[in-house]
């Protein structure tokens, strides 16, 4: 897992930022059960979005990429039927997956091709060209942020202050 802190998104490493500041999201850590029973996953409380160019999202700077990478993240909502995008941006180049939720934890999965500098989100945006629409307030639960080089996935695997490579 190329990713610090893979469980803590309360983590100075995840920032949290929105248009406006009242369109910033809200992370509270250790909020819930994670897919391994433990109360370790993170709350994310997200405003409504729905002007032109405005968005709220939790993101990280990968920094430089090439070549096939994989990314994941277990989410779930807090009711069901929340809608969010996970999305990687690199070169310049924007992939994208719609995350429609449940109560139970889903792994959301998303290849890329990295082609130089790069950010890895969740959230909404609806800057240009970003193909998304307006999304209401709207809290979900995150847990396991995953980044592996090559395309295929793995099991997760927990990180704090340092990168680990796993062989499976």
């Amino acid at each position: 897992n190329l990713f610090t802190f893979s469980e803590d998104y309360g983590n100075s490493v995840y920032i949290k930022e929105g248009s406006t500041s009242p369109l910033a999201p809200i992370v509270t850590i250790n909020n819930s059960l994670s897919p391994r029973g433990l109360t370790e996953a993170s709350r994310i409380q997200f405003p409504s979005v729905s002007a032109t160019n405005s968005y709220s999202l939790v993101y990280r700077i990968i920094g430089s990429l090439s070549g096939n990478h994989n990314t994941f993240v277990y989410l779930k909502g807090n009711v069901g039927g929340e809608s969010i995008f996970l999305f990687v941006i690199s070169g310049g180049v924007r992939t994208t997956l719609t995350c429609s939720l449940t109560t139970s934890w889903q792994k959301f999965e998303l290849p890329f091709t990295g082609t130089g500098s790069s950010f890895w989100q969740i959230g909404v945006d609806l800057r240009s060209n970003s193909g998304q629409s307006s999304r209401p307030a709207q809290t979900i639960y995150a847990w396991g942020t995953q980044l592996t080089l090559g395309a295929l996935s793995s099991s997760h695997i927990p990180t704090t202050s340092a990168a680990i490579t796993r062989n499976d």
